[in-house]
């Protein structure tokens, strides 16, 4: 069995979370390093959209009202 961190240490990023290892409806678990969640990334450095390009996240849904994501916009190309 391999030891998983929940809080991951992004730089500028607070409050990021792995979301691997939770239970299904199916009985089965999230798979790791899948699925992540966190605060608000419009505070990102360029070393921060990296170290999150390398943790392999690939896809960030911005679940910000349009208005809010608008004053602070995020640095993350596919948000």
């Amino acid at each position: 069995m391999q030891d998983h961190e929940r809080l991951l240490h992004f730089p500028d990023l607070l409050n990021a979370r792995e979301l691997g290892g939770y239970p299904t409806t199916d009985g089965g678990e999230t798979r790791w390093r899948s699925l992540v969640r966190a605060d608000d990334l419009s505070q990102l450095t360029v070393e921060g959209v990296r170290a999150l390009a390398d943790y392999g996240v690939g896809t960030v849904i911005d679940l910000r009202w349009p208005e809010e994501a608008a004053l602070a916009p995020s640095p993350v190309p596919s948000a």
